[in-house]
């Protein structure tokens, strides 16, 4: 990357604007470059690789929410890690014991609004809920 040259929003990860993830990543990437260069004042050598670090970081949680969902459709072509399907069961158990789970709901709501990482959802308290209670029994 050329020194001076910092790509951000959808110019460095395009989501799919069915999750509603783009717009938010992109002003958290935003506020962080404004952060960085609060404290600088100027770029110093090195700047844009530490703001591409910062923005990775700030992606890595929608990104993995979004591929996860995407693919458990079997026509969706990518390569599908062998913790896909480990993370497809635990999320959906995790939307299930949110609609009777106050901490799992919350959990939920603050990771999908990107107000925390995706490891708050794996949490000892929600791990053991889960395990526990592993589907949802309706009456």
């Amino acid at each position: 990357m050329p020194d001076g040259l910092l790509i951000v929003g959808d110019a460095h990860c395009r989501f799919d604007p069915v999750f509603g993830q783009g717009i938010s990543v992109a002003a958290m990437e935003a506020t962080a470059l404004m952060g960085m260069l609060d404290e600088s004042k100027h770029t110093k050598p090195g700047f844009n690789q530490r703001f591409h670090t910062k923005a990775s970081r700030i992606i890595a949680t929608p990104w993995k929410m979004s591929s996860t969902a995407v693919f458990r459709h079997p026509k969706v072509i990518g390569n599908r890690k062998w913790t896909v399907p480990l993370l497809q069961r635990y999320s959906k158990r995790v939307y299930e014991r949110s609609s009777d789970n106050r901490d799992t709901y919350t959990r939920l709501i603050k990771v999908m609004n990107l107000l925390q990482p995706s490891t708050h959802l794996l949490h000892p308290k929600v791990a053991k809920d889960i395990l526990l209670k592993s589907h949802v029994q309706i009456t």
